[in-house]
């Protein structure tokens, strides 16, 4: 009997010490995703309160998608983010449902000799996130002020994306009407 109350109490032991951990790991787990929503939560009420933001460019990842770090003096905000180009579409090269457009490889390769390892002014307008949580943004070199997302489209390297409505929607049908016209990049000779 005193063997069979001693297993049990050892049993009970064990038990306790199991859910224990298991309590601290959920509370250390539960803490981390609060912290780190909490920091989205601060970005994006941040950026709401700006019109713009500096940051850095980190990589290209096709012709109207980057990644970059965000500069803010309080270091605060130091984040990597996913940018997607307001009212430009250049050809698919990273999309996982479709091949390699024409002229997506030149798009890709036109923002990257413009942007890789910039600084860059990011602009926003109605809607700060796209679907896939990316940031929506005017994209200005800072060093001589040019608007990415319109030399894109002026040059030839993407299409204005008028589906939704934004601040540069008319300047952006000119600049594509004038790439047509002058028939540079994509409205050049295949």
């Amino acid at each position: 009997m005193i063997k069979f109350k001693k297993k049990r109490i050892e049993h009970g032991i064990i038990y306790i010490c199991i859910c224990l951990i298991l309590l601290t790991i959920v509370f250390i787990s539960e803490n981390i995703v609060i912290s780190c929503s909490r920091s989205l939560a601060e970005l994006n009420s941040y950026i709401s309160k700006v019109n713009e933001i500096e940051a850095k460019v980190l990589r290209v990842i096709d012709g109207d998608t980057i990644e970059v770090e965000i500069l803010d003096n309080n270091s605060k905000y130091n984040k990597k983010e996913k940018v997607r180009f307001i009212g430009v579409d250049t050809p698919e090269t990273k999309h996982p449902k479709k091949k390699v457009q024409y002229f997506g490889k030149e798009a890709s390769a036109y923002t990257q000799r413009m942007l890789e390892n910039k600084k860059v002014i990011l602009q926003f307008d109605n809607t700060t996130r796209d679907r896939y949580g990316r940031l929506l943004c005017y994209v200005f070199r800072k060093e001589d002020n040019i608007l990415i997302n319109y030399k894109l489209i002026y040059d030839g390297y993407g299409y204005a994306y008028t589906k939704f409505p934004f601040k540069y929607k008319k300047e952006f049908i000119k600049a594509e009407k004038s790439a047509q016209q002058r028939k540079v990049g994509l409205w050049g000779e295949k």
